[in-house]
């Protein structure tokens, strides 16, 4: 090491930093250390690379607690911190962290010294990144290591930053999260109970100045602190930060000041309950809440109830510090309350009294909840119950709505509602729901019976089933008729209130599920053509499907659907096609119908195991291809009619692929058709690769290229064809098929009579479908598939485009457009600038859904591509303004007006010409008749 008496310091920084990058070996650390040592006391522009050697050695595993201590004492000795660069100081804030967090045992016997110490190398400190080291190392000194006489020093040196504000530079290369700089401040000046007698009157100093945020950041800090200061810190200054706290809620002037307030207040009465096994910290808790009942229970009793808000806001705050404040605070409000109610003539009166009296209900029942013991809430059951009973009949709706919410909440309190009395609240529901004439109450009741569902499902499946079910067997009475003639309860509400309350339990959806089926059976059975009639059997289609979401998630209850629910929709689609094969039109054949109980099946199917899903497969296939119904077990089962779904006309009728081809493409029911073409989509997507999968293609290839062409084939045929083909591309798509391509290339048909169709059905082409090929049915769908779509598609499409006629060029930018919006922005700003002139064309187009899908294209682009937009401006902007005054669509014009926002992200010397024209056009979007388009204009105009 002779370069260390070398006399250029260039040098002697070039070797020193060596080991930063090279291995250092076990038996050199200690003369390493040394070396290092040393060397701090070189030339200061030595120092940095010194330091990053130290930084390096640091973290050596073989370096001994003498080194550590060493390393400590002469960075404090020999290095003035703050005169090195924010770089050069973050190596040794990190160092300094990494032995407090590694090494802690090593640096506790340097005690007071390192504390000093880093005092000095902290004090004056602005780099936020060092300073979110810097945090991190106090509150591990302050928490682990003996401050001695420097606690002060410690915390005035950290204080002094107190309230932060972090606002990056423009050209900041780093940045830290300001509100993380924050925590870590926050958790600095409440590290420790020594630091109590400073930090509260630092936050006392706070609240009293005028500054919002810096009162909202202190109580952040009280609220992390009163439990680490507890008792004896808060003793001096409770009733201080009382008064504070009481201000900043009465007066409500901040909401979040207002939440931050009561968070604070909670704290502080966790803090103070903690220590109330002592006598002398429980006279301070009770001096406390003793305070807190003198400022707030006197408003509950004013008959104008001015601050029975705020008030209610305080106490629900204590109530939620602890169980003892809890009981306090129930045990002074609850009996005051009851009085109120019931010595109130005024129906606001004893509103106001209800509404807090829920609220403190509520509070109880969340603080009580983990709790064995009586909920101090139990003295007054009687009472309480009593009162919501009596309110169901007779009161107002007002007090009816307070009256269900408060049953509601009873039953969910521990030990409020006992197993006998829970089925008569069930029944109040209930008859509320049935009888009540006000809509608004009987939606109440519905969500009151749900929200006890969650808790006692027994009891609500069987109350249901007694008291709602036999309603759906008849008509309304006509003393069941509100003033207008309608009934106040339709079968309508009453498959709605039970599909709402079997989505909280599945024992309760179980139940339900056969409610539903039974009934559907009899609307098909009676097979009305009232429009009344199909819309009740759609919702009860939806109710089904509902109440079998919520319970297929439990893998033994699928099964259990499987072998009853599952067989039961399949035969009731079934019996229908079988009867309707002599050409009468039938509720259950209506195309909705088949949709909704088709979603049913699949809702089951896709939630059972790999066994389960392959036997209903195999009952299907055997269903389709040899007309096996035994095992639906209905009456379809042993209908005359033969079921022959798949017979087609055909000379082979074993496979059954060719038979769905056949319907997919000669059937003229359009929704037998379109189920057969999603069939196949769905083989091709899953089947596993190789020589039959590609046989089933070429032969789909073969059988509809013909069908597409315009000269041999009737429209409808053809729009057949499209239908098929379509489902067969985006099958390709989602699994990456090599054949994808040549299937795509079809959807750019280029003859004038159908262009139309296949672009129509473009942009399915590079999505998923919920029905067939989605996740939830295990489609094979490989990762990245869109971009692979549109870097392979897009040539071909853009290639299209310039050679069809004029009045086909609408359709390919309508499709280049839907391709456009499913790209990631990475994808499409290598793909864009080739394009913009295309883009350009579309917003020329006369379809409005390509206008929306460009703009919103432009809007995510030009911020990141600004030189390219800025060369096409005078191409944008006139078309732009043309359609912010767009007059039949709404959307338009705001779509239009967000993307000319964007506009302004481009440099000055490009907007600054346009500026006065567009301002001036802007003028008839800020007196538009529509609200959300005039906010639009307005945010344009001002950026």
């Amino acid at each position: 090491m002779s370069f260390r008496h070398c006399q250029k310091r260039n040098l002697r920084k070039q070797k020193v930093g060596l080991p930063c990058h090279c291995y250092v070996y076990d038996c050199i650390v200690a003369l390493l250390l040394a070396f290092y040592i040393d060397r701090l006391k070189d030339h200061h522009a030595v120092t940095p690379h010194v330091l990053r050697g130290i930084a390096v050695l640091g973290r050596h595993q073989l370096l001994s607690g003498d080194g550590v201590a060493t390393i400590l004492h002469n960075l404090n000795s020999e290095v003035h911190a703050q005169s090195l660069t924010a770089g050069d100081r973050r190596h040794m804030y990190s160092l300094v962290t990494f032995f407090l967090q590694q090494r802690l045992t090593d640096i506790q016997p340097l005690g007071a010294d390192f504390v000093c110490g880093f005092i000095q190398m902290m004090d004056g400190e602005k780099d936020p990144l060092n300073l979110m080291l810097a945090f991190q190392s106090v509150r591990i000194i302050a928490q682990n290591l003996q401050l001695g006489v420097f606690a002060e020093e410690l915390f005035e040196v950290v204080a002094c930053y107190f309230p932060i504000e972090y606002k990056p530079t423009p050209t900041a290369t780093e940045t830290v999260d300001q509100e993380e700089l924050r925590r870590r401040l926050r958790q600095c000046l409440t590290a420790t109970s020594k630091f109590s007698e400073y930090c509260l009157p630092l936050i006392l100093e706070k609240l009293t100045s005028s500054v919002t945020s810096a009162k909202i950041e202190s109580l952040h800090v009280l609220t992390a602190g009163a439990e680490v200061f507890g008792t004896e810190g808060l003793r001096e200054f409770h009733g201080s930060l009382w008064s504070c706290i009481r201000r900043e809620i009465f007066s409500a002037v901040n909401d979040t000041l207002n939440r931050a307030a009561e968070c604070a207040l909670t704290s502080m009465v966790t803090a103070l309950s903690n220590d109330i096994t002592e006598k002398k910290n429980l006279s301070e808790f009770e001096e406390f809440i003793g305070r807190v009942f003198e400022d707030t229970i006197r408003h509950l009793r004013e008959p104008t109830q001015q601050m029975i808000g705020a008030s209610t806001e305080v106490l629900l705050a204590v109530a939620q510090g602890s169980h003892y404040a809890c009981q306090k605070v129930i045990g002074r409000v609850v009996p005051l309350l009851l009085e109120q109610f019931h010595s109130s003539q005024q129906t606001a009166q004893k509103k106001g009294a209800l509404e807090v009296l829920l609220q403190h209900i509520k509070i109880c029942g969340v603080t009580w909840q983990d709790r064995k013991d009586e909920s101090p809430l139990a003295a007054y059951r009687d009472s309480i119950f009593t009162i919501f009973v009596s309110l169901l009949c007779g009161a107002t709706v007002e007090l009816r709505l307070l009256a269900l919410s408060g049953l509601a909440q009873l039953v969910g309190t521990p030990n409020m509602v006992v197993d006998t009395e829970r089925p008569l609240v069930a029944e109040h529901f209930v008859r509320t729901l049935l009888g009540d004439r006000n809509p608004t109450v009987r939606d109440e009741a519905v969500k009151a019976l749900a929200s006890m569902a969650a808790l006692c499902p027994f009891v609500v499946r069987d109350t249901a089933q007694e008291m709602i079910v036999p309603h759906l067997n008849h008509e309304p009475k006509h003393e069941d008729e509100s003033h207008d003639g309608e009934p106040l309860v339709t079968h309508e509400f009453l498959l709605k209130a039970l599909a709402t309350v079997s989505v909280e339990h599945v024992h309760v959806a179980v139940e339900t599920t056969s409610t539903f089926v039974q009934h559907l059976e009899r609307l098909l059975a009676e097979n009305s053509t009232l429009d009344g009639a199909l819309h009740e059997a759609e919702v009860t289609c939806q109710c089904l499907h509902q109440a079998t979401s919520a319970c297929v998630t439990d893998s033994s209850i699928a099964q259990n659907l499987c072998a009853n629910l599952l067989t039961k929709c399949v035969g009731i689609l079934v019996h229908g096609a079988l009867v309707d094969s002599s050409g009468n039109k039938r509720l259950v054949t209506n195309s909705s119908i088949v949709e909704l109980l088709s979603s049913v099946v699949r809702t089951i199917v896709q939630n059972l195991d790999a066994d389960g899903a392959e036997e209903v497969m195999s009952l299907m296939v055997e269903m389709f291809i040899d007309s096996n119904l035994d095992w639906l077990n209905n009456a379809a089962a042993t209908c005359p009619v033969k079921f022959e779904p798949l017979q087609a006309h055909i000379p082979r009728q074993s496979e059954l692929i060719e038979r769905l081809l056949a319907i997919a493409t000669q059937c003229c029911h359009l929704v037998s058709s379109i189920s057969a073409a999603k069939c196949i989509g769905g083989i091709i997507n899953k089947m596993s690769a190789g020589r039959d999968l590609d046989t089933l293609v070429q032969t789909i290839c073969v059988s509809v290229t013909s069908r597409m062409e315009p000269s041999s084939v009737t429209p409808e045929q053809r729009g057949q064809a499209v239908t098929l083909w379509t489902w067969c591309t985006k099958a390709l798509v989602l699994r990456s098929h090599p054949q994808q391509t040549l299937f795509a290339e079809k959807i750019g048909w280029k003859t004038h009579s159908c262009a139309r169709l296949p672009l129509k059905h473009f942009p399915g082409c590079s999505s998923e479908s919920h029905d067939i090929l989605s996740s939830a049915m295990h489609a094979d769908i490989k990762i990245m598939y869109r971009q692979r779509f549109f870097l392979t598609t897009l040539p071909k499409l853009v290639q299209c485009f310039h050679q069809v006629d004029s009045d086909q060029k609408q359709y390919h930018l309508a499709a280049l457009s839907s391709l456009l919006k499913f790209m990631p922005k990475q994808v499409l700003i290598a793909e864009l600038p080739p394009l913009l002139p295309l883009l350009v064309q579309s917003l020329n187009s006369q379809q409005v859904a390509v206008w929306l899908s460009t703009l919103s294209t432009l809007s995510d682009l030009i911020a990141e591509m600004p030189d390219i937009f800025s060369r096409h401006i005078d191409d944008f902007l006139p078309r732009l303004l043309d359609l912010t005054q767009y007059r039949p669509d709404m959307t338009v014009r705001i779509s239009a007006l967000k993307c000319l926002a964007q506009f302004t992200t481009l440099p000055e010397h490009v907007i600054l010409p346009q500026q006065d024209r567009v301002t001036r056009h802007l003028v008839s979007a800020l007196d538009d008749h529509k609200r959300l388009v005039r906010k639009a204009a307005v945010d344009t105009r001002t950026k």
